[in-house]
């Protein structure tokens, strides 16, 4: 997947950028504590490669609304980074591996993150058909008529869960099913998806200095 479009708000000196297109190579230019590397930093904060970075509320924030925190966001909790990444034909095939063809409504997700957010949690926005993703399990785990019965008023993970898990006793087949979608994060097929493409997003690593650095790098010890 690749990255071309970033938001980024409420971190440091940044209020608001705006929305910006991000191309094959985007540069920042401004003078000193114009933001330039908070911005970046807000970005890395989506997905740092270093696992030790974390936004502070207490530095991060901007100090001037500091005390208007839940005036200024009354959800509780304040973005700071919202992304927009392409879906390329790999995570596609991925994505369809697990769940069928044409599981996904589009081609763009959305991820974003900032302070307060429950449990550290990003937040991510895709359209996947979760009726076409119980089909294709229904058909791989080879349910029959009889035993995909229960199912009929299932359109989406959960309630498909709640159905087979009420059934006093199951099938081979029921049971192999429930045990899939039970596999989904919450029996939910768009966190699962989700699921999948984070673990195929770029991570986020941030350097400064570059002419400080050595002529040559191991390429083993930077991967470590």
């Amino acid at each position: 997947m690749k990255l071309f479009r970033v938001q980024v708000q409420n971190y440091r000196s940044v209020e608001d950028s705006g929305e910006f297109d991000i191309g094959d190579m985007t540069c920042l230019v401004g003078k000193n504590e114009a933001g330039k590397t908070a911005l970046l930093n807000a970005l890395r904060g989506l997905k740092p490669a270093q696992s030790a970075f974390r936004y502070d509320e207490t530095t991060d924030y901007p100090r001037r609304f500091a005390m208007k925190f839940d005036e200024r966001h009354p959800s509780g909790k304040a973005e700071v980074v919202k992304t927009w990444w392409k879906i390329d034909d790999a995570d596609r095939a991925v994505v369809e591996k697990r769940f069928g063809h044409g599981v996904l409504k589009g081609d763009v997700l959305q991820a974003s993150y900032g302070f307060r957010y429950e449990g550290g949690k990003r937040i991510w926005e895709l359209g996947v058909d979760d009726e076409k993703c119980l089909n294709h399990l229904v058909a791989k785990h080879t349910l029959d008529n009889e035993a995909s019965s229960v199912l009929h008023a299932s359109k989406d993970g959960p309630s498909a869960d709640a159905a087979l898990s009420a059934l006093a006793a199951r099938t081979p087949t029921q049971e192999s099913l429930l045990q899939d979608i039970k596999n989904c994060r919450d029996s939910r097929f768009d966190l699962a998806v989700f699921d999948l493409l984070s673990a195929r997003m770029p991570q986020f690593f941030y350097t400064s200095h570059f002419e400080r650095m050595s002529g040559e790098v191991s390429i083993e010890q930077l991967q470590s």
